[in-house]
């Protein structure tokens, strides 16, 4: 009988067998399982995670952490789902475009100035 290794990074398909209000316990195989906490299925706000996950759903996880002691697999969802990052190079930006007058807060700045030192004087007398 052959033993599977798992490693940080790996991208693994489990089947969901049970679901709990922080996460959801997945078996990927015979002799390992992992949580896949609430926290690491996606990047919004989950407040039923009923809603997201059901039991006996197959999902496709990477593995985050591994406690080897236990034989346990902490899994994100979320990193799986994310885009791969574009290969294409930014737009290139002409600078003369760029609006960089600032002339409107060289202007106010020194009001400014002239008015919170007056405020800190009448505070402080």
């Amino acid at each position: 009988m052959s033993e599977t290794y798992f490693q940080i990074g790996d991208v693994v398909t489990g089947k969901i067998t049970n679901i709990k209000d922080y996460g959801a316990f997945i078996s990927l195989g015979e002799k390992t399982s992992g949580l896949l906490h609430i926290s690491e299925i996606s990047d919004k706000f989950i407040r039923d995670i009923y809603q997201y996950l059901h039991l006996g759903d197959e999902v496709t996880v990477q593995i985050i952490g591994i406690d080897t002691e236990n034989h346990f697999l902490h899994l994100s969802l979320k990193r799986v789902k994310e885009s791969p990052k574009s290969k294409t190079r930014p737009k290139r930006v002409d600078v003369s475009d760029i609006n960089t007058d600032f002339s409107p807060l060289e202007q106010q700045l020194p009001v400014w100035i002239e008015e919170t030192l007056e405020r800190i004087k009448q505070e402080s007398e």
